[in-house]
């Protein structure tokens, strides 16, 4: 079984995983950022009835720091729906538009041309670097218009696209000349996440809905093709961003976290840092076992919980009520690692929540602005 993994993930002497150079894989691009890190606890692999997902290349203990994923594109919901609805003159901090931490006070630098912000002066250089001056006047736009013709949702997905294809110019200017950024997702490697997807009438609709408004603003910027791959992406691979009481803000993409499958008892969770999700195991992991982490907050609906947002029936041990120590195996797991909001999480964090009576998950995520 050894050889047989070393073979599969194509290990070296020193036990890293080395990506295969082969022109086939239409996931080069997303893998190739994996295989860069210095310490690589993991590796891509293809599963039976699963798709891509991520497995150990070494046993790993429960409580590793495996991983800090960066975003590639965020955006921000920042207008008007019933769907994300505050009690009545509740005050509502801001993210900064770089490291998307929040400020409870106005983040202190504000772009003279858009809504956007910035907690620092490195932040701004930060959004400056990643090609914001290109989709400046297209957001600005964007979050005047007094039309409805186009909703909330798909608003905000055309600004998801405008800072994603600036990031695209940005790098092709600086191709030779700058490093990439805190190890973030490149565009080609953002798009090689980006399947083809069967799409009702009415979803298709709107995602061209969502491209023809991103190149109204900024035409020259947008290319359609990759744009509509984009959309067909970006809600099966963004994570919601929360804000520091909870409250669903926003959203961001993320290339590399989005490969690791779910399971509603997994061996790893993950923790928003500003722009940033930190990977920890929380059980032990043997080599050749795959990484899971858990999507939902509730499991009342059972395996079918996943099946409208991601479009799969979860078959794990909890939805399948196969775990090995029955109903006591599951309650003692949650009384561990379930927050007071539902969200599995590290055992620290569930502690926290449950002396203090309220989700704590997102508290940590502030600036000091």
């Amino acid at each position: 079984l050894d050889a047989e993994l070393d073979r599969e993930l194509n290990l070296d002497h020193a036990g890293r995983f080395c990506r295969r150079r082969s022109s086939k894989s239409m996931h080069a691009a997303t893998d190739s950022l994996l295989s860069e890190r210095a310490d690589v606890s993991f590796a891509v692999r293809t599963l039976p009835g699963r798709g891509r997902g991520i497995v150990a290349v070494r046993d790993i203990a429960p409580g590793e720091q495996l991983a800090s994923f960066a975003s590639f594109s965020h955006t921000m919901h920042d207008f008007e729906d019933v769907s994300y609805s505050y009690p009545h003159g509740e005050s509502l901090s801001e993210a900064c538009s770089a490291c998307l931490c929040w400020s409870a006070a106005a983040q202190p630098l504000r772009c003279e041309g858009c809504a956007s912000a910035w907690c620092s002066p490195k932040c701004r250089s930060w959004s400056q670097e990643k090609g914001h001056a290109l989709c400046c006047a297209g957001l600005s736009r964007i979050h005047s218009m007094k039309s409805r013709k186009f909703s909330p949702r798909e608003r905000s997905t055309a600004c998801f696209l405008l800072r994603a294809f600036a990031q695209r110019a940005s790098e092709a200017n600086h191709r030779h000349s700058q490093p990439a950024l805190d190890g973030e997702p490149s565009f080609e490697q953002a798009t090689a996440q980006c399947q083809q997807v069967a799409r009702s009438g009415a979803s298709a609709s709107s995602a061209a809905r969502i491209v023809r408004l991103a190149k109204l603003q900024a035409g020259r910027l947008v290319d359609e093709a990759d744009a509509l791959r984009l959309v067909g992406a970006e809600a099966c691979n963004s994570f919601h961003l929360f804000d520091e009481r909870e409250r669903v803000r926003g959203s961001a993409m993320y290339p590399e976290a989005a490969m690791i499958n779910h399971s509603c008892l997994p061996n790893c969770v993950m923790t928003a840092h500003g722009r940033h999700l930190a990977l920890e195991s929380i059980s032990p992991i043997s080599r050749g076992e795959e990484l899971t982490y858990c999507y939902v907050r509730s499991f009342e609906a059972g395996s079918k919980e996943t099946l409208d947002p991601w479009g799969f029936e979860c078959d794990c041990v909890r939805c399948a009520g196969t775990h090995p120590e029955g109903g006591e195996g599951l309650e003692a797991f949650d009384a561990k690692h379930k927050c007071t909001c539902g969200k599995i999480v590290k055992a620290t964090m569930a502690r926290v929540a449950a002396e203090s009576g309220r989700c704590r998950c997102h508290a940590h995520n502030t600036t000091s602005g």
